[in-house]
């Protein structure tokens, strides 16, 4: 909405050219026309180009699309150049500012409350700008410029005040509080680029400024615990020993999220955040939940449910892993799950419960049943059926990794039986599935520890304690 003085000026504008046109003694084809122009109208223009651009960022048109932000950009600023009282540009930074000229009327306290607040809406308008811009990038596919550009955009939004109490700029224009969605989006561009700590910090941060809305997400909570889970992993493969990190502290949650002592914690021991995190993530999206209206998320149940096993088996709590695989597959009877009516499960489901059968193995290995596991990995069309729904595509990188995860799993129960042979077999087996893993040459080292391990604790079963240490002085990494 326009203020006072923009008012006055429109209102004053035809009279003007009227009085012009009834003193005037020149001829009709000298009288200059002047251009009326509505500033109020080049901001709903701006707001205008960036649902086209949004339009086309959903149709996947990326080229019109920034070039569409880029001119909402342009058009922002020359509206906020005008309002000011026609004020130019500063060729330091791009912000529009008030002339002395325009501002000669005023009071000091009024000019000063004025440039903060133009200020403001410049760094307010550059974030929008800058998320726009990185989504756009992100959805063609280019994670580490979209991560750059949020980057940008938090930098602009931390220089904004906004006050709790007022969600309106002076001259009536609505003022959101973005800080938080901005937060969002560049959590999830962090964590498809693999930057797990950025992506729990970032997540971290939007629940806390914005518990009411994405405190209450379910998806929320379990992209923190997916992020401190992969901080887990990179650690894992990374040092000679986990041991010191594999407990489950609840002291280490007195602190905030997203705290600096709170990032030291999950560096150190990220499992009481990640126990706490998942559990959440179940309550939120749980379908049991009574006396609310908000739609259960069972895919979102599904996942955290198996995070939740893997980290309790990292945790040593066989049996509370093989409670929520339990839960995952809807029975105790798991043996039996693998003879079920599969068409009425999506991809992403059958994977998940090929994943909940396979920590099932080694929870029930871990608590001294290994025939229940042998149950699910005994034959080869039991294996082939779990990689095929772990693979879920044509990626033959995926394939590989399916067919490592299964073979790794039944050389593990086929060892807990005392099958050493069948045990070494599988061992073997994924040494030569890992060769379809060059790609990543972090998941072939880890290989190679794995294959490592089966042979050296089928020489210690075997009392071949010389072809044990030849396997241990054998590597040059850990074991």
């Amino acid at each position: 909405m326009p203020n006072n003085k923009q008012q006055q000026q429109q209102q004053s504008q035809p009279q003007l050219a009227a009085a012009t046109a009834s003193s005037s003694t020149t001829p009709a084809a000298n009288k200059v026309k002047v251009k009326k122009d509505n500033p109020g109208l080049n901001v709903r223009h701006e707001s205008v180009l960036y649902m086209k651009a949004n339009l086309e960022y959903m149709r996947g048109n990326t080229t019109k699309s920034l070039k569409l932000c880029a001119e909402a950009r342009t058009v922002g600023k020359k509206s906020r150049a005008k309002t000011n009282g026609g004020g130019g540009q500063s060729e330091e930074n791009g912000f529009a500012h008030n002339d002395a000229a325009a501002n000669g009327n005023k009071t000091d306290s009024t000019a000063t409350e004025e440039d903060v607040e133009t200020q403001m809406a410049n760094d307010y308008d550059e974030a929008i700008y800058y998320n726009n811009l990185a989504m756009v990038h992100q959805s063609a596919g280019k994670i580490h410029v979209a991560s750059h550009y949020y980057s940008y955009a938090i930098s602009y939004m931390e220089n904004v005040q906004l006050p709790n109490d007022n969600y309106f700029w002076s001259d009536g224009v609505p003022r959101p509080n973005v800080t938080a969605d901005i937060l969002n989006n560049a959590s999830l561009c962090a964590f498809q680029a693999h930057d797990y700590k950025r992506a729990y910090e970032c997540m971290a941060h939007c629940v806390t400024l914005s518990p009411s809305i994405f405190g209450e997400r379910a998806r929320c909570w379990l992209r923190m615990a997916q992020s401190l889970i992969g901080i887990y992993a990179n650690q894992q493969w990374t040092t000679n020993s986990t041991e010191s990190i594999l407990s489950n502290d609840t002291s280490l949650l007195e602190c905030n999220l997203g705290s600096e002592d709170d990032m030291h914690n999950i560096s150190t021991n990220p499992f009481p955040r990640i126990s706490s995190c998942l559990e959440k993530a179940q309550n939120l999206s749980s379908a049991f939940k009574e006396g609310t209206d908000v739609d259960a998320d069972l895919e979102c149940f599904e996942a955290s449910t198996l995070s939740l096993a893997y980290a309790k088996l990292e945790l040593k709590d066989a049996a509370g892993a093989l409670e929520m695989c339990k839960v995952i597959l809807g029975t105790d009877n798991i043996a039996a799950i693998a003879k079920e009516e599969r068409s009425k499960y999506t991809s992403e489901s059958l994977r998940r419960r090929a994943m909940a059968r396979l920590y099932a193995c080694e929870a029930f290995c871990r608590l001294g049943d290994p025939n229940s596991a042998l149950f699910i990995v005994e034959s080869e069309s039991s294996l082939q059926c779990l990689a095929s729904d772990i693979s879920a595509s044509n990626s033959t990188q995926h394939d590989a990794y399916a067919q490592f995860a299964t073979r790794a799993t039944a050389s593990g129960t086929f060892s807990s039986t005392g099958s050493l042979d069948r045990s070494k077999l599988h061992a073997s087996m994924t040494s030569r599935v890992a060769e379809n893993l060059t790609a990543d040459k972090t998941k072939g080292n880890v290989d190679n520890v794995f294959e490592k391990r089966v042979h050296l604790f089928s020489r210690l079963k075997e009392g071949d304690t010389d072809g044990a240490i030849a396997i241990l002085r054998s590597g040059m990494g850990r074991v």
